[in-house]
Formats: structure tokens, C-alpha cells, sequence
């Protein structure tokens, strides 16, 4: 025997370690992308997805009014509005599905990129699934990319799906 893993092993193994599917969702087309893949994987592997949605309370992190409240429960509104969204359209992927994989969710606050590392260690996540916009140039430097921040991170592999062009 030469000690080598086959395909067949290595296939096994990979089962053993994706049990929990991180899918990080902003509402956005990209984030609508990676759905499928997210589901797709989380079949293969007998995983539970894990659906997240932080509310981006940076912008409002110095206020110290009562006004930032508001802002920040609007926020967490519309985040609990995007998770509900992809369960169902989890749940839509699934429906033919008697093994569907579990689904569990959560709305956070914070920085995105910051959080969705977090919670991806606090619940062992095994695999990110994440959509991605598609920016450029310009509106890359200047707009950012959450998904890119969490790519350079992680310390578990992330799978980026690209929203659709057409």
C-alpha cells in the first residue's frame, strides 16, 4: 500500500467534515445566487444551512441618540425580511426533496464581514456560501466588498457565487 488517499476516501472524509453551510444573505441578487449552490452542497453532504443576515449598524454606531434605535430596528426588520425570503426559497429547491437539509437562521448586528466570521466560529461552519455583486474597478474600491473581506479571513473554505448578468 502506498499510503496515498484515494478519490473515494478523500469523498468520504469531505461528508464527515460538512455538516454546518454558512449562507450569509443581504437580500441582493448575488446573495439569491448562492441559494442554490448553498443547497446543493448542503444535500451532498447531509449538511444544515445556516442562513445569517447582519443589520450593518457601522453607519450608525456614533449616534447616541434615540433616532439610531429606529434606524437599527428598521435594519433588523429588513434582515429578518431577507432570511425569511431565502428560507423559502429554500425550502422552494427542497420541496421534492423527503432528505432536505435542515435550515436554521439569525440576525445579527455589526460589521458584516466581522460578524459573519464570528458566527461562522461560534457555530462551526464548516463551508461559506456567499454571493457575490460583480463590481469593478471603481465602485469596488469605493463601495467595498463584504465578500471579499471574508474570503481574505476565513479560516474555512468560501465558495463565491457570482450574481447572474443576465
Amino acid at each position: 500500500m502506498s499510503g496515498a488517499t484515494t478519490d473515494t476516501e478523500r469523498e468520504a472524509g469531505a461528508a464527515d467534515t460538512v455538516r454546518t453551510v454558512l449562507l450569509p444573505t443581504d437580500g441582493s441578487e448575488g446573495a439569491e445566487a448562492a441559494v442554490a449552490h448553498a443547497v446543493s452542497l448542503a444535500q451532498t453532504y447531509g449538511a444544515t444551512i445556516h442562513v445569517l443576515a447582519v443589520a450593518d449598524t457601522k453607519s450608525y454606531g456614533t449616534f447616541t441618540t434615540g433616532g439610531a434605535g429606529t434606524v437599527i430596528s428598521a435594519l433588523e426588520g429588513r434582515c429578518r425580511e431577507h432570511v425569511a425570503a431565502t428560507r423559502e426559497l429554500i425550502a422552494d429547491l427542497t420541496s421534492d426533496d423527503p432528505d432536505s437539509p435542515a435550515v436554521e437562521t439569525a440576525v445579527v448586528r455589526g460589521f458584516p464581514a466581522e460578524e459573519i466570521l464570528r458566527y461562522a466560529e461560534e457555530h462551526d461552519a464548516d463551508l461559506l456560501v456567499m454571493g457575490t455583486h460583480g463590481r469593478t474597478g471603481v465602485g469596488r474600491v469605493l463601495l467595498g466588498s463584504v465578500t471579499e473581506r471574508v474570503v481574505r479571513r476565513a479560516r474555512i473554505p468560501v465558495v463565491t457565487v457570482r450574481q447572474s448578468e443576465t
